[in-house]
């Protein structure tokens, strides 16, 4: 009997003992930064990956540490990857995450 067949003749298995390979797919939540607050004025400036800038009227959350903590209008004016969002509640610090919905 060969190596590659098992004792009642089917073909042996392949894999084993080996791990599965993980199967990896791509986020289509789109993640920028906070780079510069106004809080008297309630608006921030983020920047987003480049070769993606959110539309004027989309909605974002903010996160900080894993935990929601503040929602925004994005308004613009926008510049390459970097757009303006006004600060609808909650409270914004540099370097927060942002996601849109």
């Amino acid at each position: 009997m060969g190596q590659g067949a098992s004792s009642k003749g089917e073909p042996a298995q392949k894999n084993v003992g080996k791990p599965a390979k993980p199967i990896v797919t791509p986020s289509d939540v789109r993640k920028g930064s906070v780079v510069r607050v106004n809080s008297p004025a309630r608006y921030v400036i983020i920047a987003f990956t480049p070769g993606y800038v959110p539309s004027k009227g989309q909605t974002a959350q903010v996160y900080r540490q894993g935990l929601k903590v503040a929602e925004l209008l994005i308004t613009g004016p926008q510049q390459l990857e970097n757009t303006a969002a006004d600060i609808v509640e909650g409270q914004v610090f540099d370097g927060d995450e942002v996601r849109l919905k």
